[in-house]
């Protein structure tokens, strides 16, 4: 999967009809949500979003499917941020700058981010979040997305060095990587309870999970991001048979069907009061062909 493939829900209403899907596939939401969505952002209020299948974790570093980046996204932050454009942006950081030969990039960190426990963010974390990706006994599904780093260094509170073991001019796009969401040295030390608990900085504080059902996350009001996020609420709901999305859609049990594919997004279309729509895609579909006789 290609890096930073999911915006987050907490940018803004208007980025809701944003999500993104794979390929050509749709969003189905209600058209008095759309209607307000294109609107003056409003703060306040609850987004649910029925996901197929595949939240087993939490853990940003050992999820593998969409709907795990969907919600880390929106519990953590990275050092960097994709655009919609593909460009990346700083975010934790407030700036990168490479050396001659693009081997060794120095972060600057942004000060006064604080955890959801109200830690402090600072270069120990970042260290800690790389080195524990970069250790073979982690088995990070993962980390080959991160590049060659060979070593992570804490010049200062706010400053780290990434040491590469050759150039690569892409490092800061790759830190904008699922993979790469920043944990705090506290969630680190109790690795194995990150599958259902979230020690992050990003826009929702995580409330209730149940693995491969739900999980609901409620604003953080100490955002670093001002103003931001705008829903107070984001339920993202598991309902594995594309029947019962579609019929909770027309319920309004949720506001948003995250993953639509061809046939259903036709079937929906015509229901009253739902908007079906298509959106370009960050990610990619693989079309892997049957090998025929051997490749010389």
């Amino acid at each position: 999967m290609p890096l930073g493939v999911y915006r987050p829900l907490a940018r803004t209403r208007r980025d809701i009809g944003r999500l993104v899907v794979a390929g050509a596939a749709g969003l189905l939401l209600p058209r008095s949500f759309v209607r307000s969505a294109r609107a003056e952002a409003q703060a306040g209020g609850q987004l649910t979003v029925t996901l197929f299948q595949d939240l087993r974790t939490l853990n940003p570093v050992m999820g593998i499917f969409g709907n795990e980046w969907r919600a880390t996204v929106n519990l953590y932050d990275n050092l960097t941020r994709l655009l919609a454009t593909g460009a990346v942006e700083p975010a934790l950081a407030l700036s990168y700058e490479p050396s001659d030969d693009a081997r060794v990039w120095t972060f600057k960190l942004r000060p006064g981010v604080k955890f959801h426990d109200g830690s402090q963010f600072g270069s120990a974390d970042v260290v800690a979040t790389i080195e524990k990706v970069l250790d073979p006994k982690t088995a990070a599904p993962y980390k080959a997305e991160l590049g060659p780093i060979a070593a992570v260094k804490a010049v200062d509170d706010l400053t780290v060095r990434f040491e590469l073991s050759s150039p690569y001019a892409d490092f800061p796009k790759a830190m904008a990587s699922p993979t790469a969401r920043m944990v705090s040295q506290r969630g680190i030390a109790d690795f194995a309870r990150l599958d259902a608990t979230a020690h992050g900085t990003g826009p929702f504080v995580l409330k209730e999970f149940v693995a491969n059902d739900h999980v609901l996350m409620e604003r953080n009001p100490n955002y670093y991001r001002p103003g931001l996020p705008y829903l107070d609420r984001v339920l993202l709901r598991v309902l594995p048979d594309v029947n019962t999305q579609v019929t909770a859609l027309r319920n309004r049990e949720v506001d948003v069907i995250a993953d639509v594919d061809a046939d259903t997004f036709k079937e929906v279309s015509g229901i009253a009061g739902v908007n079906a729509m298509q959106v370009p895609g960050g990610t990619f579909n693989n079309i892997v062909l049957r090998e025929q006789g051997a490749v010389r």
